[in-house]
């Protein structure tokens, strides 16, 4: 997953600067692609079969993949430095950066990377504070000191902060959260430039997964409740509550296994295969039609049975079923649903099928098939497809990726 950072009035100028610096890297090619976008002879040694893929991790301007091995591919822009170093080149398709991984998660312009040793290893923007560092500033790779008797199992931005679990279930913060996304148990909105425990006794102590987007988060802990902060003005946070205040459980849910979290709306899968939808459906984001009358769902609403993986794009939705059927919907303006047509999805429609996982950036998404193969749909301005173009998808295509070079290779 997978997630751009909110900026406030005083950084939207840097921020803006980088953005343009990265569309004009985004220009540059790598000799993987010819002029046409072509791959040249060679320059894949898999062609046919991806080696296993472990996890995927996608926001606005790049992609990353993860093997299992731990090697770390990544595709797109790379102008604050994210991808590990200020060194790594832009790629239009999926290329070596690091060895040696477990985990990972990019905002866009940040980055954390949780090592096969125990390790994290940041990179990229810090201006808020977000990377946990104890300073601010752009870092091309640093390795943090976590908090003592800390196991990171998961880091989550949301908004101006991140957000990092640990093994035992507690969760810790870093960042400005000057939005107010983060809230502790009194719905004061911790800040600070190093991880500071957000937990507290009966109050997320309990943690098993955790989703994020630039106005809200979201906590599902063991007991299969799902608890919620942030903003609440379109319902995303499914509380009943006015939001701006301390995390609140879900209504109606006490069963879930998976959440994720899309601009102005929130996805929650139960063990049975219900999935559950709260917030805007301007987009048609929660699978069905638009009514101006009924703008959003204000509570968790059954939206679709039998699902196994769930996935949200900034205003688009993505669910497997029991069969490995892809259904998307939603939002399609780079063609991102993935079903060739050029029209917004009100109501979930089949994209693939055999598909064992799927990834979601803000308006891209990697599905993983169960023959091992990758493929990609949607935006692609800043070659974060991997296809070896730039060229917006609107139905899969497949990508090929090697495993033999570095990042920085010609």
């Amino acid at each position: 997953m997978f997630h751009t950072l909110r900026t406030n009035q005083h950084s939207r100028t840097a921020f803006s600067a980088l953005f343009s610096a990265a569309a004009l890297c985004a220009a540059l090619l790598l000799a993987s692609c010819d002029l046409l976008g072509n791959l040249l002879p060679g320059s894949h040694d898999q062609p046919a079969k991806a080696p296993s893929i472990a996890a995927m991790s996608l926001c606005f301007r790049n992609s990353m993949v993860l093997l299992d091995d731990g090697t770390l591919l990544a595709s797109g822009t790379n102008g604050s430095g994210e991808l590990g170093s200020s060194d790594i080149k832009p790629s239009y398709d999926l290329r070596e950066i690091r060895t040696g991984v477990a985990g990972m998660l990019s905002s866009g312009i940040s980055s954390f990377f949780l090592m096969q040793d125990g390790s994290v290893d940041v990179a990229g923007a810090n201006n808020f504070g977000q990377l946990g560092t104890g300073d601010t500033g752009n870092f091309a790779s640093e390795t943090i000191t976590l908090p003592a008797g800390v196991a990171p199992k998961q880091f989550q931005f949301a908004g101006t902060s991140s957000l990092m679990l640990g093994a035992d279930g507690q969760v810790w913060v870093s960042g400005e959260n000057d939005e107010g996304t983060v809230r502790d148990s009194a719905g004061a909105a911790p800040s600070g430039n190093s991880f500071q425990k957000l937990s507290s006794q009966g109050y997320l102590d309990s943690v098993t997964a955790m989703a994020g987007k630039a106005g809200h988060a979201l906590f599902l802990l063991g007991d299969g409740t799902v608890w919620a902060c942030g903003d609440n003005s379109d319902g995303r946070l499914g509380t009943g509550g006015p939001g701006g205040a301390a995390a609140q459980a879900m209504l109606y849910l006490d069963d879930a296994i998976a959440v994720a979290a899309g601009r102005t709306h929130s996805l929650i899968l139960e063990s049975d295969g219900d999935l559950y939808a709260c917030g805007s459906n301007i987009y048609g984001q929660l699978g069905g039609e638009y009514d101006p009358s009924i703008p959003a769902y204000i509570a968790p609403t059954k939206v679709m049975s039998r699902v196994s993986a769930i996935a949200a794009g900034d205003y688009t939705s993505y669910a497997i079923t029991e069969r490995g059927d892809l259904y998307a919907s939603g939002l399609n303006d780079y063609g991102q649903v993935g079903n060739g047509s050029g029209e917004d999805a009100h109501g979930f429609v089949q994209v693939m099928s055999d598909v064992a996982a799927v990834a979601a950036g803000p308006k891209h998404a990697f599905i993983l098939k169960k023959d091992g193969s990758l493929w990609a749909v949607g935006h692609n301005y800043f070659g974060q497809l991997g296809d070896c173009t730039v060229t917006a998808r609107a139905r899969p295509v497949q990508i090929y990726y090697r495993d033999s070079m570095s990042a920085g290779g010609d």
